[in-house]
């Protein structure tokens, strides 16, 4: 354990490897903050949704959480925590429009799909940490980069807000989650491109 563990961090190689860590956690939470924060505006007073039902698929949404990221747990165990994140990229930026579009067409069960196309990641990154961290500074590099990550993503709701008027909730949300997908896949490339560069088991 290093003595100066924040220090450490910030120097030579682990800084490098905070920073690819940062980028990822901040386009995760870009996205996932989007549905978070935004599932009840838009269940209640875009598509005007009785709060009974409203009620009950923001309920559920905690059960698709679960399957999510438990989805993207095994994935991980498949192909590996830096494939996985950018398979599921891809997946999310895919799957974006047609869910969204279908959810703002009327259907607000879709909001479940939503769901769980931005959640997987969450099973998905502490193995990301592991495989790229030092374990000297890795406690650390995770605390900041993924409270830092959610920090900066948790603005994607206020600016989707702000953009809805001008552009549409369509394209206010689709716009969030493509911005947090190519965050992930940005990340992803290079961890892949640096990921021997330190010996992630020395001590």
């Amino acid at each position: 354990m290093a003595r100066a563990p924040v220090r450490e961090l910030f120097a030579g190689d682990a800084r490098r490897f905070f920073t690819i860590i940062l980028i990822a956690t901040m386009g995760w939470f870009y996205s996932y903050y989007t549905l978070l924060q935004l599932a009840p505006v838009v269940l209640n007073r875009v598509l005007n949704i009785d709060p009974a039902t409203s009620g009950l698929i923001l309920t559920a949404m905690a059960v698709v959480d679960a399957m999510g990221s438990l989805t993207g747990g095994a994935l991980v165990d498949y192909v590996g925590s830096r494939r996985a994140l950018m398979i599921w990229s891809i997946m999310m930026i895919l799957g974006s429009y047609p869910v969204i579009y279908t959810l703002l067409s009327g259907n607000p069960w879709m909001i479940l799909m939503w769901d769980f196309i931005v959640v997987g990641p969450v099973g998905m990154f502490q193995v990301y940490i592991y495989d790229l961290i030092p374990l000297r500074v890795r406690a650390t590099a995770a605390g900041l980069g993924y409270n830092g990550g959610l920090w900066l993503g948790a603005w994607a709701a206020p600016i989707a807000t702000i953009l809805s008027p001008s552009i549409s909730w369509l394209y206010a949300l689709l716009i969030n989650t493509l911005i947090g997908g190519m965050l992930i896949i940005s990340s992803s490339l290079l961890a892949s491109r640096n990921a021997r560069a330190v010996d992630v088991r020395r001590v």
